[in-house]
């Protein structure tokens, strides 16, 4: 995976070449092995990544250690960008190669530059943060309004979703 090869991470699709190209520019190709934590929990993510190959788990912990999973990720997918626009919020995710993963790496304030200068580039950060929110939202819905049958059934739902 060289420096300007960001195709299979679904980022590029869809973009002009002229904004491929600009993306290309700031891309840094990462790998993980299978376990590494790929994303820290100290607040010190400065940097968006995009799935190109495996799956990452990103998770929080409980002062106690529990592990709290948040999703799975598969080819495609988009982790970090919530530090582009909320930096506190960054440092509560954890996220961990559950294979060998290939990823994209884009210093945030690269990225920040990016979305203001690609019109596209910020509607494929909007797309994947209005995702997460629905989501959550759905979480939500799921815990605070079902009976215990209804919500074993949501639960169930978005395991299988995960998988």
């Amino acid at each position: 995976m060289g420096k300007t090869d960001c195709q299979g991470t679904g980022f590029c699709s869809d973009l002009s070449a002229t904004d491929a190209r600009q993306v290309a520019t700031i891309c840094t190709p990462k790998r993980y092995r299978k376990g590494t934590l790929v994303y820290p929990a100290d607040g010190s993510g400065e940097f968006v990544l995009f799935l190109k190959a495996g799956r990452v788990k990103t998770f929080q912990l409980s002062e106690g250690g529990k592990e709290k999973i948040i999703s799975i990720l598969k080819k495609g997918g988009m982790f970090g960008e919530v530090a582009l626009f909320s930096p506190d919020g960054a440092g509560q995710i954890i996220a961990q190669a559950l294979d060998e993963a290939e990823m994209c790496a884009f210093d945030k304030r690269d990225l920040e530059e990016l979305v203001r200068d690609c019109p596209q580039v910020a509607i494929k950060v909007i797309q994947s943060l209005s995702g997460k929110l629905l989501k959550a939202t759905r979480q939500i819905e799921c815990l605070s309004l079902m009976n215990v049958h209804e919500r074993m059934k949501c639960m169930l739902g978005e395991l299988a979703d995960k998988i």
